[in-house]
């Protein structure tokens, strides 16, 4: 296994500089956010109506997220629940 050329601190420095430069110009270009608009309406409808036909609001949570997961390439990922514990009076 080949490993990597230690990078000096001239280099990290450019190279961290060149990703925080391309970050802002995502973050600045909208794209994110313009097709969120664009697709907030049936996302809106999707989750109103397997919420209504499962009854629960809970699974429905866990049934997007997975879905969202395997979507992203990510098979197999388990969504949990974080439970919340009331400490007795």
């Amino acid at each position: 296994m080949a490993t990597r050329k230690k990078m000096t601190f001239a280099e990290l420095a450019d190279f961290h500089e060149r990703k925080a430069k391309e970050y802002r110009e995502r973050d600045a270009s909208g794209k994110f956010d313009t097709a969120l608009a664009k697709h907030k309406q049936a996302i809106n409808a999707l989750y109103a109506d397997l919420k209504a036909a499962s009854g629960k609001q809970r699974g429905v949570d866990s049934a997007i997220l997975t879905a969202l997961a395997e979507a992203m390439g990510m098979r197999g990922m388990t969504i949990t629940k974080k439970v919340q514990q009331r400490k007795p009076k």
